[in-house]
């Protein structure tokens, strides 16, 4: 005898195959719940765009035919939205709400070939009395359009750890491969506690971790504990590549610049030593000002499509991060709303929510006003490891009040002789915990501290480059508010030759988003200090981008009146620069149109004020006196047309 099969066996079976497939295209990995099933058709192992697993899973129970499809829920002008799945006893629905795992409800259309999901929750539920129904909306397809709705439903349940108690924690816990990237951004799971002195030897990435936190007399005792480890100033010719990079790193650290880092790059055994290296490289850059290597060294990789989803995010922000410095916005959003997504897809990994909540700031500090979301940028921003950076850095701040209190009140007792600095290494390790996270609002705060701590030690007698390391640091945090004050305080008081020593490296032409305005400033400021030379140069770049500003306002964005800020710049540069400099200066002011507005006649009649009488000719005197009868400008009235021909002469 023959058996017939059923015609709704036949249907069920095709919409789990059709629903596996359309699975199967985006790329997860589907398997048929045969034997266990009490609500649950398929398990899905969750992967990325790129087939990466995610560790992820959810449960989908699927409805195949068109018996699913005859209650539609549709619009005022009768288009389907959707339709209704109803069943008459609520167990089915509060099960799956309920589950560790997420679930979705899957309608599959077998004459389409189509399947629709909806996200089962207590929110999607609706009573209808005695059982409930899901609306399974038709925009919600199984397909690659939809893959990252899919990829945060599949990440919503994930249980977040809690870190309280972990002070004593080591990276035993860790994953080889997150070891590295935890030593860099919360290094104080990694880093040995300072009151654990365990027997075995210190590992490679633990030191990396310390080097981070700046621990550095506690690191070389950690070390000399153990005569098989290298100091951290041979490290750099040990055997082995961890070894190598700690060395290299320290060495720059102590000063030296980044030549070992970028052969550790080259060197790199595994994905994720590459990763981390290059991250260091990219972020060696960014603190020496030079983010083009920065972006070319973050690119190579991120092209190279190799990295893991979490290095990956590393990686990625760290170029949206360079490439907001480089007036590169919409690409710097790109990159950040690639990485926001791995905070919800990898909750428990201190590292990703790190990452995704410096992505949320780059896209808040990158939107226009009616683009902003401020609840999502703080929500994102409340990590784990933004506490304890901020940890970090209210112990430097504290140690700064402590040491300016000791020195106020001349108590020689608390002068210790080859003692840390604990203020400046603490400020320094917040500041190198920040960069590594790609949190630029925080890398900027720690720098500038760190400039302030400097200058405040700073006194008439004391070395000009050492003050003018702290002014190099007000530069590079784009405090040009701290930086304008201190000129003044090293100006008045000395040594004067600090603000000399600064202003003389800046090259406003390599200016980015955070230096602009502070380069404008440090240049203004310093200009009767500097070198004929260096005033001279500067102010025919300012000159020219005055007159044709687009690729000065397309690297840096500026958010200040930077026709105003040029003008001013020339004005305190103009009285170190040559005559021919000044001759030409003096022949653009005579041909000025009239000005209506009043900020950019002040700054121009400033630098006409720059001027020594007998560089005016009378032909250029007479233009200056016509130029104010066509305008509103009072201020330009009372300082350019009331001069007398003779005085001028």
């Amino acid at each position: 005898m023959t058996r017939r099969a059923s015609p709704s066996e036949q249907t069920g079976a095709g919409g789990i195959a059709g629903t596996k497939s359309d699975f199967i295209a985006i790329g997860w990995g589907p398997m048929e719940n045969d034997h266990h099933d009490i609500g649950t058709d398929l398990v899905v192992w969750v992967r990325d765009a790129r087939l990466f697993d995610l560790g992820l899973v959810v449960g989908v129970q699927v409805k195949g035919g068109e018996s699913y499809f005859r209650s539609p829920k549709k619009s005022d002008d009768g288009t389907v939205e959707g339709w209704w799945y109803a069943e008459g006893d609520r167990s089915h629905f509060d099960a799956w709400a309920s589950s560790s795992v997420p679930h979705l409800l899957v309608l599959h259309d077998l004459d389409t070939k189509t399947s629709y999901w909806a996200h089962i929750t207590s929110d999607t539920i609706v009573s209808t009395g005695k059982g409930a129904k899901v609306l399974v909306p038709k925009a919600n397809t199984v397909d690659k359009e939809h893959l990252s709705e899919l990829l945060q439903v599949a990440a919503v349940n994930q249980t977040r750890p809690s870190w309280e108690g972990t002070t004593w924690s080591d990276a035993q816990s860790l994953a080889p491969g997150d070891q590295w990237r935890y030593a860099a951004i919360v290094p104080r799971l990694v880093a040995p506690h300072p009151n654990s002195f365990p027997d075995d030897p210190i590992t490679a990435a633990e030191v990396f971790a310390m080097l981070v936190q700046c621990r550095f007399q506690e690191l070389q005792h950690r070390l000399n504990k153990h005569s098989e480890l290298p100091g951290l100033l041979e490290a750099e010719d040990h055997d082995e590549w961890d070894w190598r990079f700690v060395g290299s790193f320290a060495k720059y650290l102590n000063g030296d610049p980044a030549t070992g880092l970028k052969l550790r790059v080259e060197e790199a055994p595994s994905d994720h030593r590459e990763c981390v290296a290059v991250v260091t490289l990219a972020c060696v850059y960014l603190n020496g000002d030079h983010p083009e290597h920065a972006l070319g060294v973050l690119n190579e990789l991120v092209e190279d499509d190799q990295s893991e989803p979490v290095d990956l995010a590393w990686l990625k922000i760290q170029r949206g991060r360079v490439r907001a410095e480089l007036g590169q916005l919409t690409d710097a959003r790109s990159d950040a709303f690639d990485t926001l997504a791995v905070g919800d897809q990898a909750a428990e990994d201190l590292t990703a929510t790190a990452l995704a909540g410096s992505a949320a700031a780059l896209i808040f500090g990158t939107s226009s006003a009616e683009q902003m979301d401020v609840q999502e940028v703080v929500t994102a921003g409340d990590t784990i490891a933004g506490w304890w950076r901020s940890q970090e850095l209210s112990g430097g701040l504290a140690h700064s009040a402590e040491r300016t209190f000791n020195l106020w009140t001349r108590d020689e007792s608390s002068v210790t002789f080859a003692a840390e600095d604990l203020a400046s290494t603490k400020l320094l390790a917040s500041s190198l915990a920040a960069g590594f996270a790609a949190d630029h609002g925080g890398w900027r705060r720690a720098i500038g501290l760190m400039g302030t701590d400097a200058l405040m030690r700073v006194g008439r007698q004391s070395d000009p480059v050492t003050a003018a390391q702290g002014i190099e640091l007000l530069r590079i945090s784009g405090d040009s508010k701290a930086l304008k004050l201190a000129n003044v305080r090293l100006l008045s008081d000395g040594p004067a030759e600090a603000v000399t020593i600064a202003a003389s490296n800046v090259d406003p032409a390599k200016s980015t988003r955070t230096t602009s305005l502070a380069n404008l400033q440090l240049l203004e400021q310093a200009g009767d200090v500097l070198s004929e030379n260096i005033a001279d140069r500067n102010v025919l770049w300012l000159r020219e981008t005055l007159a044709d500003p687009r690729a000065f306002i397309d690297r840096t964005t500026p958010f200040f009146l930077l026709d105003v800020k040029i003008a001013e710049a020339i004005a305190g540069l103009i009285p170190s620069c040559s005559q021919r400099v000044t001759e030409t200066i003096a022949e653009d002011i005579s041909r000025l149109n009239s000005c209506f507005d009043q900020l950019k006649a002040k700054s121009w009649a400033r630098i006409a004020q720059q001027f020594p009488p007998d560089l005016w000719t009378d032909e250029q005197i007479e233009s200056l006196k016509r130029t104010p009868t066509r305008t509103t400008s009072f201020f330009a009235s009372q300082h350019l047309a009331s001069w007398p021909t003779e005085t001028m002469r």
